[in-house]
């Protein structure tokens, strides 16, 4: 067999040439491992930004850069999410109360009945009761 970069003659159980260094077409490739391939980050890294927020998420980006990038990513931007979304939420809720006035007593012809027969109702009553006594 013959190295296909330099044209010398090697075994044919070689990987490399011993001439040029230069990989065997086929052999060499097979049992280099790749170098950047994503290693597995487990789930439960989720619960830190569950339970820390922001903190968490930043942890969890910084311990799995490098194992994960996308899951790292996926960590820092859930502790964001978690973050923030319900201060939003809360803002907003607060702004409603605080800026709309309370409903007004009699509004409409119906509430007017329901409480003038509540007035006559409780009146009623209460001479009914005196006149008891």
């Amino acid at each position: 067999m013959f190295c296909q970069s330099c044209g010398r003659a090697i075994a044919e159980t070689a990987s490399v040439c011993p001439n040029c260094s230069a990989p065997v077409k086929g052999m060499a490739m097979s049992n280099v491992a790749p170098s950047n391939a994503a290693q597995h980050v487990s789930g439960a890294w989720y619960l830190l930004p569950f339970f820390f927020g922001i903190i968490g998420g930043i942890i969890a980006w910084a311990v799995n850069k490098d194992k994960d990038p996308k899951r790292a990513r996926n960590l820092l931007i859930f502790g964001l999410l978690w973050t923030f979304v319900p201060i939003i939420i809360i803002g907003i809720v607060l702004f409603y109360t605080l800026t709309v006035p309370p409903p007004i007593r009699y509004q409409g012809a119906f509430p007017q009945l329901y409480y003038d027969f509540l007035d006559r109702t409780a009146s009623f009553a209460l001479n009914r009761f005196t006149s008891l006594v």
